[in-house]
């Protein structure tokens, strides 16, 4: 496993349409390892694949209530109810 660099604002990549992934390859679940990675060196408890340079449709979420790091592969958000600004940092 190893850490990745974490792509930070205006980097494009933040801003390009990802794409959905097809097949489960070993380099996906690569990719999805060394997220985890580096989500906990950053302290993070989400990070998505374009943070690391990556244009798959991936994501990891890790919190204390799961008991292991969720992995979202082509998610897709259903349904949304009011609006919410947060500054993150």
């Amino acid at each position: 496993m190893a850490i990745l660099e974490m792509r930070l604002l205006p980097d494009p990549i933040l801003r390009r349409k990802t794409n959905k992934v097809a097949k489960i390859t070993p380099q996906l679940k690569t990719l999805v390892e060394d997220m985890i990675e580096t989500m906990r060196d950053q302290f993070g408890v989400g990070l998505a694949a374009n943070q690391v340079g990556s244009l798959q449709k991936v994501a990891v979420v890790e919190t204390p209530e799961l008991e292991e790091p969720l992995v979202l592969i082509n998610p897709e958000i259903m349904k949304t109810e009011g609006e919410r600004e947060v500054v993150e940092g």
